[in-house]
């Protein structure tokens, strides 16, 4: 009796001994698991320098959204605007480096690393939204983001447009001659120097996030832009007088590091791309509609409006010929100026 006790005691811690195994096994590989889990979360850093309340930096929330959503949370894209992570310049060569993953960077910046890109700035070049449209998100926009994508390992998901570009002053700006000696900031591009070079301003390139103290504090007497960036910085506050020069239309570039990208599976690329393409499509809807509420807003805060006559205008037209003949001559870009002109008849 003893003897099967004793048999039965020993069963019994066999069998105990395999269930704590089976236990400890099912915890390991339940840990294994939520380890491979939070592996597979991919984070990805989305920089700006737009305000946080700005039309753009507002859709790109909503695009992060979506594909949050579409990825039930597996992709999280974590937007930082107003130039946390460094202006317009910096955020490029991080973009190249990968130091940064996504960024909204202008156009104008980016012709730095393709300068071909500066064709796009060139003064009085779109006749419409429709023409801009064909030419930077068509086959010619592409041509030049392919070559930063192959020479400096960036990939553009595409050209988010925004509208023309205006002058904000301290000074009236009623008539081509007010151009004379105005010292007005621009973005750190050539095309954009040698514009207001050609019209007999004094060209100072500055940081998007350098322009409101630089007005308040007279460094420049003037700035040009699109209005909805006006509206959402409070601009309004340091400047006192608007030019309509429709001189240059404005668009910035979505991008992402190519390392990055390729280290993304097939099916998270595909969200990612249909969540920038319909965020690209709402930021122009939402871009066009806030011209007309601008300058009421402008108007409200005692903001003088200049139109320029068609005889003023054809006159700042003739005086940035010589920006038309240099920048393509050193470019080597004749003939895709030529294709640029052709796709707005």
């Amino acid at each position: 009796m003893k003897t099967m006790s004793t048999r039965l005691l020993g069963a019994l811690l066999i069998a105990l001994l395999i269930v704590t195994g089976l236990l400890a096994g099912c915890g390991t590989k339940a840990n294994k698991n939520d380890s491979q889990g939070a592996q597979s979360k991919i984070i990805l850093k989305f920089a700006n320098g737009q305000t946080v309340n700005s039309i753009a930096n507002m859709t790109m929330v909503d695009m992060a959204k979506e594909v949050a959503d579409k990825t039930n949370g597996q992709v999280e894209i974590q937007v930082y605007p107003a130039n946390q992570l460094g202006n317009e310049r910096e955020l490029a060569e991080g973009l190249r480096m990968g130091t940064i993953d996504m960024a909204y960077i202008s156009q104008a910046v980016m012709e730095n690393f393709e300068p071909k890109l500066g064709l796009f700035s060139l003064p009085f070049l779109f006749n419409n939204q429709e023409h801009a449209e064909k030419v930077v998100n068509g086959p010619i926009g592409r041509s030049l983001y392919d070559n930063l994508l192959q020479q400096k390992g960036i990939r553009v998901f595409g050209s988010w447009r925004q509208n023309f570009r205006f002058v904000f002053s301290n000074k009236p700006i009623a008539k081509p001659d007010d151009f004379q000696g105005l010292k007005i900031r621009v973005p750190e591009s050539p095309t954009y120097v040698n514009t207001f070079k050609a019209l007999g301003s004094n060209p100072t390139p500055l940081p998007w996030g350098e322009v409101y103290t630089s007005m308040q504090t007279g460094v420049v007497d003037a700035f040009e832009v699109q209005s909805t960036s006006v509206g959402t910085e409070k601009l309004y506050e340091v400047s006192k007088y608007m030019a309509k020069t429709h001189h240059i239309m404005a668009s910035s570039l979505v991008m992402i590091n190519e390392k990055k990208w390729q280290s993304l599976p097939p099916d998270i690329q595909k969200i990612i791309s249909e969540a920038v393409a319909n965020a690209q499509k709402a930021n122009f809807g939402k871009q066009a509609t806030a011209e007309d509420q601008d300058l009421k807003l402008f108007r409200e805060k005692g903001m003088v409006i200049y139109e320029f006559s068609p005889a003023d205008r054809q006159k700042l037209v003739s005086s940035v010929q010589p920006v038309w003949k240099d920048a393509p001559e050193k470019l080597n870009a004749e003939d895709l100026l030529q294709q640029i002109i052709q796709a707005g008849k």
